[in-house]
């Protein structure tokens, strides 16, 4: 009873694995339009071992419910062929067992499909944030560099300026390019 909506829940859990990767892909390619050389080649090996994981642990699950599938079958037959009382109750208690053993197969796919999805999410937060939280660094650091050039009344306070605007202009043109 439970078996095909076990299996239709990790296929629909596999449909959604399919659609964060491809958000990942977009996500991916939005990045690549908009940052530096260097960090582009970190993001697309980390998203390359990822998706490589992903494909096997998929062709993995996907293998697994065929053989299920099979096996259902082949018992299936074996019960309809054999007609006597007492190895049916046999056959059936195996069968049963069997069922059993398959659908906690199914429960620690859906599992570790769940963990994937959650690895993935978790995987395009930390990249929508770095690439956020970079800009607003530098921000941070040309205000805070700006308020300190305004308070500083020393007698070297225009040789600090020229510091501070030097290193602003630096961090600007990083940042730019």
């Amino acid at each position: 009873m439970y078996l095909p909506i076990l299996l239709l829940l990790t296929l629909l859990l596999l449909l959604l694995l399919l659609l964060l990767l491809l958000f990942l892909l977009l996500l991916l390619f939005i990045i690549i339009i908009r940052s530096s050389s260097s960090s582009i080649i970190i993001i697309i090996i980390i998203i390359i071992i990822i998706i490589i994981i992903i494909i096997i642990i998929i062709i993995i699950i996907i293998i697994i419910i065929i053989i299920i599938i099979i096996i259902i079958i082949i018992i299936i037959i074996i019960i309809i062929i054999i007609t006597a009382v007492v190895v049916v109750i046999i056959i059936t208690t195996i069968f049963i067992i069997i069922i059993i053993i398959i659908i906690i197969i199914i429960i620690i796919i859906i599992i570790i499909i769940i963990i994937i999805i959650i690895i993935i999410i978790i995987i395009i937060i930390i990249i929508i944030i770095i690439t956020t939280t970079t800009t607003t660094i530098i921000i941070f650091i040309i205000i805070i560099g700006s308020s300190s050039s305004n308070n500083n009344n020393n007698n070297n306070n225009n040789k600090n300026n020229n510091i501070i605007n030097t290193a602003n202009t630096i961090i600007i043109t990083f940042c730019l390019s």
